[in-house]
């Protein structure tokens, strides 16, 4: 999926106020910019990915977690 896409699907799920969707998009967009080589992008997505997932308990932030924690974000 790409970048646009995503951003497309991001506003919708914020618009419905679904938090696992919101979670799951911006860890897509985190992964897709990484991949790209765009670290501080991929980064910055995957940061908002794991505040939400915290604020949500989603079991996601674990793993969220432990790649910040590889790219220097997290402690």
């Amino acid at each position: 999926m790409d970048i646009a896409a995503l951003e497309l699907k991001l506003l919708a799920a914020v618009k419905a106020d679904d938090k696992a969707e919101i979670v799951r998009l911006y860890r897509l967009a985190g992964e897709a910019f990484i991949a790209q080589n765009d670290i501080n992008a991929g980064c910055f997505n995957l940061t908002h990915a794991y505040v939400h997932a915290l604020e949500t308990n989603d079991p996601a932030a674990a793993g969220l977690h432990k790649t910040l924690v590889l790219y220097g974000r997290e402690e």
